[in-house]
């Protein structure tokens, strides 16, 4: 239950190198376009998350615990729904420690409000139902797209904002 917030912890950073003025203008000079850096960065997160998953997952296993490819796959789902989570309010704040909190604060939701969120119930495999997790590998494959999108349009036409 607790693996999933690897996610927040390597996708709300993304875009937090370029809060400081002297790094953004550095990065803005080069050829290369901001918004492949935020994707080369956010390819790189998601990497590293699966990764860490699959490392822990294997610990679990040689551990002798109940481990399978399906519970796998939901931590790693919802890993990156509660990163992207972290990364859309990033992104759309300008703000990395907003960024953390949302996702933070939706984890803890999920204590007390349970089943009442449907398909965005983070612990929905303790209950045996694993079709939340492809609504939240859905939701947050649509996130992690709208926040480098939007940063990089923000980026382009409202630099003093970014």
């Amino acid at each position: 239950m607790f693996v999933s917030l690897i996610g927040i912890v390597m996708l709300t950073p993304v875009f937090q190198p370029e809060q400081n003025a002297e790094i953004d203008d550095l990065v803005s000079s080069k050829y290369i376009s901001t918004m492949r850096i935020y994707l080369i960065r956010t390819i790189y997160s998601i990497i590293a998350i699966v990764l860490f998953i699959c490392i822990f997952s294997g610990y679990m296993s040689i551990r002798d615990c109940d481990v399978d490819l399906r519970l796998m796959m939901g931590t790693l789902f919802d890993a990156i729904f509660l990163g992207s989570l972290g990364m859309i309010t990033s992104s759309l704040c300008g703000n990395t420690v907003i960024g953390y909190m949302i996702p933070i604060v939706f984890y803890t939701l999920n204590y007390g409000m349970g089943s009442k969120l449907k398909n965005y119930y983070l612990f929905s495999m303790t209950i045996g139902k694993f079709g939340p997790k492809i609504w939240m590998l859905i939701t947050g494959i649509l996130f992690i797209t709208a926040s480098i999108i939007f940063r990089g349009i923000r980026k382009k036409y409202v630099p003093f904002f970014s």
